[in-house]
């Protein structure tokens, strides 16, 4: 049996550049609310790691993200942000 990917709404890269290494995060919105990141590299060398559930927004937010992708991408931001990054 195939696994069906849930669709993505949106996808942000962030980078974090402090001491002593520079990291880069993935964060992605799904259409079902969940927003999870991943690391994808460590001082510029590409790394693939597992997705990590972040949080899972309300789905009385979902209509409105899924019609304005730039909203969307405001608040993966506003996420990474938090988790000291900024966005790539």
């Amino acid at each position: 049996m195939a696994l069906i990917p849930r669709k993505v709404v949106a996808r942000l890269v962030s980078v974090s550049g402090g001491d002593p290494a520079e990291l880069s995060l993935e964060l992605v919105l799904r259409a079902d609310g969940q927003v999870s990141c991943r690391l994808t590299g460590i001082d510029g060398r590409w790394e693939r790691k597992p997705w990590t559930p972040v949080t899972r927004l309300p789905a009385v937010e979902m209509p409105t993200l899924r019609g304005a992708p730039a909203q969307a991408l405001a608040l993966l931001g506003e996420l990474a942000r938090e988790r000291g990054h900024q966005a790539a």
